[in-house]
């Protein structure tokens, strides 16, 4: 029975956020990644199930993925890791979800969506901080005040990025950006606006 939680990259900053979340709420979890000891480490701490695997090879992440109902993949840049654990998810009929902010990667899951539906799955990129809930809360917001027509969002934090994050940001640092502009996405040179 297709029951548990996979949270992969559980060791990162963002995974151990999500992990100590999923145990506040009781949840079935367990803890994947490419790292053994620091699966070791975790799985001890809080008594967990651990998964130690690489994304190199599809079939060998669908052994892994076996009673996984839902995959919360947050080991980036996602650019690397998201296409091969999508394409297990989807051969095995697992939900997928990540905490992406790339472009180039939604872009590139859109393109799985036929398939995805034929196995009765979603595939959810960017349900991490900085796309799908500013998203929500700008529709939220937007109930509110239904004659606007712009909204800025401003953000503080007290910490810092985390390593994935600042990884995803230097090598994406000379790209520039994307904008939607009438529903079609356009590139834009850094520091855009």
């Amino acid at each position: 029975m297709k029951d548990k939680i996979l949270i992969y990259g559980a060791y990162g900053y963002t995974g151990l956020l999500i992990l100590e979340e999923c145990i506040k709420q009781q949840l079935p979890v367990i803890i994947g990644g490419r790292n053994e000891n620091k699966l070791k480490e975790i799985s001890q701490k809080y008594s967990l199930e651990y998964r130690a695997f690489t994304l190199d090879n599809i079939d060998e992440i669908a052994i892994n993925l076996d009673n996984i109902r839902v995959v919360i993949h947050a080991a980036g840049p996602f650019q690397y890791t998201a296409q091969n654990m999508v394409l297990a998810c989807i051969k095995t009929g697992t939900h997928y979800i990540d905490i992406t902010g790339e472009i180039d990667v939604f872009e590139w899951i859109a393109t799985q969506d036929y398939e995805a539906k034929n196995k009765n799955i979603m595939l959810l990129p960017g349900g991490g901080y900085d796309v799908v809930p500013s998203d929500c809360l700008a529709s939220y917001l937007k109930s509110f005040l239904p004659d606007a027509t712009h909204l800025s969002l401003a953000f503080y934090t007290s910490g810092r990025p985390s390593h994935g994050t600042m990884l995803t940001a230097i090598e994406s640092m000379g790209k520039g950006g994307q904008i939607r502009k009438d529903g079609i996405l356009q590139s834009v040179p850094p520091a855009y606006k």
